[in-house]
């Protein structure tokens, strides 16, 4: 019984033991001081409530249909001082594509690509500083 107990409290001491080192490493950690910022902001912007119209034209490339020009439409003109990023993503969100440059002055932003347009099943679109 007494052997029983020693060895118990030999565990207890180890266990002990192994928790105070773990302790002490984390206690010895260098830590340097930094700045964290958090924080929200309402992206009302230059586009307001209009909705950016896109279109696609597609053309036959030997084996498949491609997109041959991405056009977005009515971007409001505060936008123009802007730029303005689509991305066209397939069924999985992968990036099929993407491309950023300012709107014309029409309202207009239309890029040429090489993507199959069968694989095309999102865009997104964003207007940045």
């Amino acid at each position: 019984m007494a052997s029983t107990r020693r060895k118990s409290a030999a565990i207890a001491l180890a266990v002990i033991g192994v928790a105070g080192l773990s302790l002490a490493s984390a206690a010895t950690l260098n830590l340097t001081p930094g700045t964290l910022q958090a924080g929200t902001e309402d992206l009302v912007g230059c586009q307001g409530t209009t909705a950016v119209t896109v279109d696609f034209t597609s053309v036959w490339d030997t084996t498949q249909y491609i997109v041959d020009d991405v056009v977005l439409g009515d971007i409001a003109a505060g936008c123009s001082t802007e730029l303005v990023e689509f991305t066209l993503l397939d069924s999985a969100n992968a990036v099929l594509y993407s491309s950023t440059a300012a709107a014309a002055a029409d309202g207009s932003f239309a890029v040429s690509t090489d993507v199959s347009a069968e694989a095309v099943e999102a865009i997104s679109v964003v207007i940045h500083g």
